[in-house]
């Protein structure tokens, strides 16, 4: 758990510093997102999608904010674009087979389970519910947005700091109870035998 909560602090720092220091977000959150693509290159592992494509994110905002083109309408585009960028990031590996939670879980299971079905499907369902997160996540502020609702602007930046570590939290106790559920099958399957 402790690996995908690593993986959301750049992301935790953009959401919680954008609206008051967009280019303070933008530099903390890249910065970080460096740190992680650097630390699976150090360790010879192959870089992480969800690092990666925050990194390619900050990179092109950073870009935006040095060009000057971050005005009021660009600001709110980025910001609900970063939103949706973890969306994208979650359902393409989800389509590709290749679930981004997998990576992380492979850095904490033996090889040997990486192909067991119950590895497999936990790390679909994680996959899928961060997705759902991460809609919920865009669908706040986009409601905002193109349906004129008027949120305090606290509750677009408290939204994704909660549920990404809803998620991280809901991640932990899901493998916990499936590993669980895992051993009480295999205690009783050996007790029929």
């Amino acid at each position: 758990m402790l690996a995908i909560l690593l993986a959301f602090i750049p992301w935790i720092l953009f959401f919680g510093l954008y609206n008051g220091n967009a280019p303070l977000a933008v530099l903390l959150a890249g910065a970080g997102t460096m740190l992680l693509v650097a630390g699976d290159i150090r360790k010879k592992k192959p870089v992480k999608i969800l690092p990666l494509g925050g990194l390619i994110f900050f990179i092109a905002v950073g870009i935006v904010l040095i060009t000057g083109s971050l005005n009021g309408a660009v600001s709110t585009a980025v910001y609900l674009l970063a939103q949706a960028v973890l969306a994208i990031i979650a359902l393409v590996s989800i389509l590709l087979g290749k679930p981004f939670t997998m990576q992380y879980a492979r850095d904490d299971v033996p090889e040997i389970y990486w192909g067991h079905p119950l590895f497999v499907s936990t790390n679909y369902h994680l996959s899928w519910v961060w997705f759902g997160l991460f809609c919920i996540n865009f669908a706040v502020p986009a409601s905002g947005v193109f349906m004129s609702i008027s949120y305090p602007s606290a509750v677009n930046y408290t939204v994704p700091v909660l549920t990404l570590l809803f998620g991280a939290w809901y991640n932990s106790w899901y493998v916990k109870k499936e590993r669980e559920r895992q051993t009480l099958i295999s205690t009783n399957t050996r007790k029929e035998l």
